[in-house]
């Protein structure tokens, strides 16, 4: 660690104050997936996800979800990064990776590295210390470790295979960096807040104030619509009076 740059210091202290924690967030995670068994109607997902997972196997219990949790976050935990230099030659540079590109993933992997070192050393949970930032790192070490037996570590979870992974699937997606953050909020909202029932209170109101001014936008579509209907009427009387017009003053030339 006497190498660590002044870039990196500040980084550190960054990472060591980063909230939510893993644990924290994971556990928002899976009370989302609780809540969705227990009351589906709560509309914490928007309906584009409805039916998903329809052709799936029966959905994982509470119990299940609770299992699936209990494993990766043991995994994390139990997790030693290795060294820079060995993650390096493991993550090479790519082909497209400039060399500043390359030097500074492998900078930002020697801070995580560093502070999940420290952890464990002082007999300290990664998973209570550390977040996001770290995580992204970890996941990826992590992951594979569980998916080579998956058989045990679903057994372990008292899961199936498929649930397991599903569910590993479904909390690697919040951490991704490009999640959709267009008009439909993410899971990752809700699971990475400070404040989880304050994110979902904030994004009910948010749907029931979209859904109010769609309610208003039809109704004034539809004063609108109303409006030019009786403006056509109007024009069409006009038209019929006028063609009236014509037609006498038509009939008077030829008369005389």
């Amino acid at each position: 660690e006497g190498d660590v740059t002044e870039s990196q210091l500040a980084d550190l202290q960054r990472l060591m104050d980063e909230v939510p924690r893993i644990e924290a967030a994971l556990k928002n995670f899976l009370s989302l997936r609780m809540a969705e068994i227990l009351a589906p109607s709560l509309g914490l997902r928007g309906k584009e996800d409805e039916g998903e997972d329809e052709e799936a196997e029966e959905p994982a219990s509470s119990a299940q979800l609770q299992g699936c949790a209990r494993v990766l976050l043991r995994a994390l935990n139990a997790l030693e990064l290795p060294a820079s230099v060995e993650w390096g030659l493991r993550n090479p540079q790519g082909d497209s990776e400039g060399g500043l590109a390359f030097m500074e993933r492998l900078g930002a992997y020697k801070v995580v590295q560093i502070l999940w070192k420290r952890c464990k050393s002082a007999g300290q949970k990664p998973g209570k210390m550390l977040g996001l930032t770290a995580l992204r790192i970890a996941l990826p070490e992590v992951v594979p470790q569980l998916m080579s037996d998956v058989k045990a570590s679903a057994a372990a979870a008292g899961a199936t295979e498929s649930q397991l992974r599903r569910f590993i699937e479904g909390f690697v997606a919040t951490t991704k960096a490009d999640s959709d953050q267009g008009a439909r909020a993410t899971d990752a909202d809700l699971v990475w807040a400070e404040d989880m029932n304050r994110a979902i209170a904030a994004r009910q109101n948010a749907r029931r104030v979209e859904a109010e001014e769609r309610t208003k936008r039809a109704a004034s579509n539809g004063s609108f619509a109303e409006e030019m209907r009786s403006a056509l009427d109007t024009c069409k009387e006009d038209e019929g009076e006028d063609e009236d017009e014509a037609q006498s003053s038509v009939h008077i030339e030829e008369v005389q």
